[in-house]
């Protein structure tokens, strides 16, 4: 069985540009941290965000203005270590979302009803971190 690789090793291996990526990460955790309270998002969850910050942009090197698609298919088809199904289902539909070109999540992701709000919050932390970098 092939090994799943971690989100910092995707990145590498795809040739991410570290600096916004760490960035964005930084400002979407921060972000997380001072609104979690009236949120009521989890630890979990505050994990799934980190892992889709780090990884939202992570095709871009490949595919430029059209990347989170293919960047969503990355976390979906190579795996991440670390995370299950569901879970890579989250941090992708996240991903799609986060450049606000899109409204719905295909279908090929498969997210649970309840995990659907999660992804949304989720994005919507990620979407405004990625807009607060002025490069």
């Amino acid at each position: 069985m092939k090994r799943r690789l971690t989100d910092l090793e995707l990145c590498e291996k795809y040739d991410n540009e570290t600096q916004h990526t760490e960035y964005v990460t930084y400002l979407a955790l921060k972000l997380f941290d001072r609104t979690k309270v009236v949120t009521g998002m989890s630890q979990n969850d505050k994990r799934l965000l980190e892992a889709a910050a780090r990884l939202h942009d992570v095709a871009y090197s490949r595919r430029g203005k059209n990347h989170a698609p293919q960047s969503a298919e990355i976390v979906l088809e190579e795996g991440l270590s670390g995370f299950n199904s569901a879970e890579r289902a989250v941090i992708a539909g996240a991903i799609l979302l986060h450049s606000g070109r899109r409204c719905r999540v295909p279908a090929n992701i498969d997210v649970a009803i309840r995990d659907r709000h999660k992804m949304l919050m989720i994005a919507a932390y990620l979407r405004i971190a990625d807009g607060l970098d002025h490069g």
